[in-house]
């Protein structure tokens, strides 16, 4: 299923690309190559073919992730 969705952050990583995508209200967390660049504020569509799910993670964790992100 398709989806319309919202790029809100954008973080470089060594393995990949990771973004935090708004789904009307929710917002998930999307790896991807680094061949898939997307600015933040771009929209986008999701199609998921694997889905994991994992814990949510705690807001320290969170805080912590955003202080090591390169702009």
């Amino acid at each position: 299923m398709d989806t319309p969705a919202v790029i809100e952050k954008r973080l470089y990583m060594t393995f990949c690309i990771e973004y935090q995508v708004r789904i009307g209200s929710q917002v998930i967390r999307v790896h991807t190559s680094h061949s898939n660049v997307f600015k933040e504020g771009s929209r986008c569509f999701l199609t998921f073919k694997n889905p994991r799910w994992y814990e949510k993670e705690s807001e320290a964790l969170g805080k912590e992730r955003t202080e090591r992100q390169v702009i």
